[in-house]
């Protein structure tokens, strides 16, 4: 899960941390020296109907890499990177996407300074962690139960 952990805690965030049912995960030996997996697929179903699926492979036979998170809903979508919001309104598929000039902005560069800034005043008492640690032990909760899943090839239930 070297790569797939961080758009796992993207989706479970955005989400709004959703009580997770079950996991069932498929995982693809590397067949060199690296410790972790070549390629991942992992089916997660929370309360309320949603179900997660998290694809990730360390060599894919592209032209480029491509990160991408789709949500879809009963009454719209929304697609990050970019980001582009689709809304059900009156049986239509309407853009609903916000618009701004994002030309002398590097968001990417813009929240790592944010990310540092924020490490940097919760060590000096200043403030707390945007991230509560509650999220960093549910994420590795969520990462135990899919190697569970994928060691005994099957699907389990979520003990967190």
């Amino acid at each position: 899960m070297d790569l797939g952990i961080q758009l796992i805690d993207l989706v479970l965030w955005l989400l709004g941390q959703p009580q997770i049912k079950s996991i069932r995960s498929h995982f693809n030996p590397s067949s060199s020296a690296q410790q972790s997996e070549e390629s991942a697929l992992v089916i997660i179903e929370a309360a309320k109907q949603v179900i997660i699926t998290v694809e990730v492979a360390w060599q894919l036979h592209m032209e480029k890499d491509i990160i991408y998170t789709n949500v879809f809903g009963q009454k719209g979508s929304a697609l990050l990177n970019p980001l582009r919001l689709y809304k059900d309104l009156h049986g239509n598929l309407v853009n609903v996407t916000p618009v701004h000039d994002e030309s002398d902005v590097d968001l990417y560069k813009s929240a790592f300074v944010k990310e540092i800034r924020n490490f940097i005043d919760v060590i000096k008492g200043e403030a707390k962690p945007v991230t509560p640690i509650e999220d960093g032990v549910y994420i590795m909760e969520v990462i135990d139960m899919l190697y569970q899943s994928a060691r005994q090839g099957k699907q389990v239930e979520f003990a967190g």
